[in-house]
């Protein structure tokens, strides 16, 4: 019999019994709907242990590869210590290494990379400083580069962002959290697949993360990075990705500034990208504004682009402070 671990608690499960089954009888109170793996909403995280094969299908492979399993599916052949999404956040100390100004509203954040916090490239974390806490993407490859690099973009009133451009110095304490999100690349048996990468602003963190990552891995398929900014003076690393693209014939720089006609449409960037890849298997990422992201998503899903294989990261904006 397989014992399932939840918190403080251990459950046996019966024999046919799911993980959904034996959580509820021993009166836990686990998200549903469905109990059949359509919705997802009894979407759970195994931190031990291995779920079934059955309860993984139909997930984006990002979520299967991370362990997260459909409850409702899941009959393990093995004991499974298990979580609720929001409960596995783990918290680490570290502090600030460098910081260099790349534009004008934009600033590049190094931090330490704690012992023990493992994340990839592209995914994102919750940063804290005195109680504030914000969400950021993570630019660099960790286990290579040896930190965490963050973009942090000034946002008008917004506390955390106007500390850490202007009084935030190497050495400052700071908390992180996570990590989270689906936004990483996955190396597979076949490395042709083509990678479309599409976002503005410091939406290019999580794109570059994923770029460096998917190089380093040695991906075969062609990719590209389409970089919007309102102003030419936005794309911030710029030459960086310059050079890159000249190192590696696979890898194609789009930059786009708003201002400058069709060159600087986003949209029709990737839609002209993906015209010249329209294989099913493409996979492509996608962030920024959360308006832009989402009529991208819409775009690329009609064009042929697999529902599992579109990984979108909108940064939606904390609310604004209030004002007495």
């Amino acid at each position: 019999m397989s014992v399932i671990t939840f918190g403080e608690l251990a459950v046996e499960l019966l024999p046919r019994e799911t993980v959904l089954e034996g959580l509820e009888r021993a009166g836990q109170r686990i998200p549903n709907s469905c109990r059949s793996g359509v919705c997802q909403s009894c979407l759970m995280q195994a931190l031990d242990g291995e779920p079934s094969p059955q309860s993984q299908r139909g997930l984006k492979q990002t979520l299967a590869r991370q362990g997260y399993f459909l409850a409702c599916q899941c009959q393990p052949e093995g004991d499974l210590e298990v979580a609720l999404p929001n409960e596995v956040l783990r918290e680490f100390q570290t502090q600030v290494v460098g910081k260099t100004q790349v534009a004008d509203d934009v600033l590049v954040l190094r931090l330490e990379l704690p012992d023990g916090f493992a994340c990839r490239p592209g995914q994102y974390l919750n940063l804290a400083v005195d109680e504030v806490l914000r969400s950021y993407s993570v630019a660099s490859v960790p286990e290579r580069d040896g930190y965490i690099e963050l973009h942090i973009r000034r946002v008008p009133g917004g506390r955390l962002s106007n500390w850490l451009h202007d009084q935030c110095e190497p050495g400052a304490a700071c908390t992180i959290r996570g990590p989270l999100g689906e936004c990483f690349y996955l190396a597979e048996d076949d490395s042709d697949f083509p990678i479309l990468l599409a976002g503005t602003s410091t939406g290019l963190a999580p794109l570059e993360g994923i770029l460096r990552d998917a190089l380093h891995q040695g991906h075969r398929g062609p990719i590209t990075l389409i970089h919007g900014a309102l102003r030419r003076e936005g794309l911030y690393h710029g030459d960086k990705l310059r050079e890159l693209a000249a190192l590696h014939p696979n890898f194609t720089y789009l930059p786009a500034v708003r201002d400058e006609g069709e060159s600087g449409d986003v949209a029709l960037l990737l839609q002209q990208r993906f015209a010249q890849n329209p294989a099913k298997n493409t996979r492509v990422f996608l962030c920024g504004a959360p308006e832009l992201v989402n009529s991208l998503r819409r775009q690329v899903f009609l064009q042929g682009a697999a529902s599992s294989h579109i990984h979108a990261d909108p940064f939606v904006m904390a609310p604004a402070p209030k004002v007495n």
